[in-house]
């Protein structure tokens, strides 16, 4: 079960290894990015930050949109999904019809980005994978903590 499906550029974090596990029950946590799959040092730091109640997969988005969709070996579990990007929530989604809920959280803000919330900082990319994601029927609301109050990114952007 897709208990969570987050975009945050900082993928495993204290918040994303600790408190929406506990939140969440979960038992897996998914790091979907091609990168971190070939980059051994980044994967090693996730590792050691993951914690002991969860298991920790990283893979590539075509690898964890198979094993999390149907008849995979994680449909069972109960799962965070973590991308880094609105490219990499948009794959996702199309991959994984499971995954119509989004919870926009952490895009850094720079140069050619504008700041829709305090974490959220889009690109004009951005805007238009988002706007697709909303045109494909997934529901993508911005909050960072469990506690935050859900808002639609439908009138954020």
């Amino acid at each position: 079960m897709l208990a969570l499906f987050r975009i945050d550029s900082r993928l495993l974090h204290f918040q994303t290894s600790k408190v929406w596990p506990a939140k969440l029950g979960a038992d897996t946590i998914v790091v979907a990015n091609d990168a971190v799959v070939g980059d051994a040092l980044r994967s090693s730091l996730m590792r050691m930050s993951a914690p002991s109640s969860c298991a920790l997969e990283i893979l590539t988005i075509e690898d964890a949109a198979r094993r999390l969709g149907p008849g995979g070996d994680l449909e069972a579990r109960t799962v965070e999904l973590l991308v880094d990007s609105t490219d990499d929530a948009l794959r996702m989604a199309r991959l994984l019809p499971e995954a119509r809920e989004l919870n926009a959280a952490l895009l850094p803000g720079g140069e050619g980005k504008t700041m829709i919330t305090p974490s959220l900082g889009i690109s004009e990319n951005d805007r238009e994978n988002l706007k697709t994601l909303l045109d494909e029927g997934v529901d993508v609301q911005a909050f960072v903590t469990p506690e935050d109050r859900r808002v639609s990114i439908a009138g954020l952007i």
